[in-house]
């Protein structure tokens, strides 16, 4: 299996060859639409096709209140990813699978849920 690009969140501000290897904590998802944590490195996050490809916009959403990550494909909601997550300060971290990849941040919006 070729590399691929994975985009998601982990507990560390800098990444070293993919952030698998120097977080403790990270929820990704890849191109290929496979999720991976640090406690499951391989789910399928749903039978639908839900990789992502070039020009496609990946939202991630992060709630603190309900300690889930959820994942969009083209403001589509692809359904909760994970629950229960670990409590943590996060941010975003993405691993490029091949020379050539690009990603651009479009938008960032912090809500606050009472």
């Amino acid at each position: 299996r070729k590399a691929t690009m994975q985009i998601g969140i982990g507990n560390t501000q800098y990444i070293n060859e993919g952030f698998e290897q120097s977080s403790d904590v990270f929820y990704d998802i890849d191109q290929d639409g496979i999720i991976c944590s640090q406690n499951d490195w391989s789910e399928w996050y749903t039978n639908d096709d839900i990789g992502f490809n070039e020009g496609d916009i990946i939202g991630i959403e992060l709630n603190t209140k309900d300690l889930t990550v959820s994942f969009y494909r083209n403001d589509k909601h692809l359904g909760i990813a994970f629950k229960n997550i670990t409590r943590a300060t996060y941010h975003l971290v993405v691993s490029f699978g091949d020379i050539g990849d690009s990603l651009q941040i479009i938008d960032f919006v912090e809500t606050n849920i009472l």
